[in-house]
């Protein structure tokens, strides 16, 4: 199992009729490393988790990305109410890796730090809130100046913390999964980069994993292997979807999924690891790095979200246009509720009388 993967199959199981079958252990499965300062910590004290492990082994390479995978556990709390899974994740896992130093993934240290601070409420530990509260600066005037210090970076017009190497990728987008990152930009990145077929990131179809722009410069056997690859794809739109970008984020998520996840060929749904620049195939055909795209249908297409203990369902769909009608069954609280989606309305079944429904249209 990847550390990195499990940042989107961590979500995914929140969805799940059977969390604690289905989604716990993506969460857990990485708590025995912690417990066993089975971790590489630098001298800033940042703690880093291998690469994957399997039942007798892990990898030499570390990375951050379990902070990612706080939001991921708050989901599935947000979805079970489950105070003693929370509190399984919280203590000896998310407090002791980033007790000294918070990793980040795409801007998430803002959110990741408040919700360490909900945690340690909810499971016991209010003494750590004011460590969470300090670890992070979060003030208005501070989360702002961390974007804008970043836009238009290393001379790349109308983009997101541009790398001074010139290999421009889809990563710049998955930042606008924040709340905070500011519309505007988001507007103005998608417009020049997202769609944008000569120097941007659309090829054949979207997205590249790699701009056109830097395409040129970075031309190695490696680049061509992963010209298009299902996680780029999944952080990417994620962002546009969470901006509200809904006409752009739903075009874009269907050509995506109409090229990368069906074959003409064999007539056949699939899954590649990866699609190489000439849209050869590359790796595992069935492969589980594509679960990110179940949650652009939930999550994006369908914008679904409900929170347990607040005991309210939302529902702000971006579907296209031209689709007629959509229906999503989900199992929520013991029940299972029914959204029914038209060119003009939602209807919502099922749900329990005490429980609040937000809905909203474009």
């Amino acid at each position: 199992m990847h550390r990195y993967d499990a940042m989107f199959q961590i979500k995914v199981g929140a969805w799940t009729q059977s969390k604690a079958e289905f989604a716990y252990g993506n969460v857990l499965t990485w708590k025995h490393l912690t417990e066993n300062d089975r971790f590489r910590e630098l001298d800033n004290g940042i703690r880093m988790l291998s690469d994957n492990k399997g039942r007798s082994w892990h990898s030499g390479a570390y990375g951050g990305e379990v902070s990612e995978h706080v939001l991921g556990a708050w989901q599935i709390y947000q979805h079970t109410g489950d105070v003693a899974f929370l509190k399984h994740c919280y203590e000896g896992h998310f407090k002791k890796l980033f007790w000294k130093r918070l990793t980040t993934f795409a801007m998430n240290s803002f959110e990741v730090a408040d919700i360490l601070g909900q945690m340690a409420s909810l499971t016991g530990n209010a003494q750590d809130v004011e460590h969470w509260q300090q670890l992070v600066r979060r003030d208005p005037e501070h989360i702002r100046r961390m974007f804008d210090d970043r836009w238009e970076a290393n001379g790349v017009d109308e983009y997101f913390a541009g790398p001074a190497n010139g290999m421009i990728m889809t990563n710049s987008f998955w930042a606008m999964r924040s709340k905070h990152f500011p519309r505007e930009y988001a507007q103005r990145m998608v417009r020049a980069w997202a769609l944008d077929r000569e120097k941007g990131f659309y090829g054949e179809f979207f997205p590249l994993a790699m701009s056109r722009q830097s395409m040129a410069r970075f031309n190695t056997p490696v680049d061509h292997s992963f010209g298009y690859t299902p996680d780029t794809a999944y952080f990417t739109l994620d962002g546009m979807f969470r901006q509200r970008l809904s006409k752009e984020a739903s075009q874009l998520t269907l050509n995506h999924i109409e090229n990368y996840n069906w074959s003409e060929r064999w007539n056949v749904p699939l899954a590649p690891e990866a699609y190489r620049r000439d849209l050869k195939l590359f790796g595992d055909q069935y492969s589980n790095f594509n679960a990110g795209k179940i949650l652009l249908y939930l999550e994006g297409l369908a914008g679904l979200s409900y929170s347990v203990p607040q005991k309210r369902l939302t529902v702000n769909s971006a579907l296209p246009k031209r689709w007629e009608w959509m229906e999503v069954r989900l199992p929520i609280a013991g029940e299972w509720v029914s959204i029914k989606y038209s060119q003009d309305d939602v209807s919502v079944s099922g749900l329990k009388n005490n429980w609040e429904c937000l809905t909203f249209s474009e």
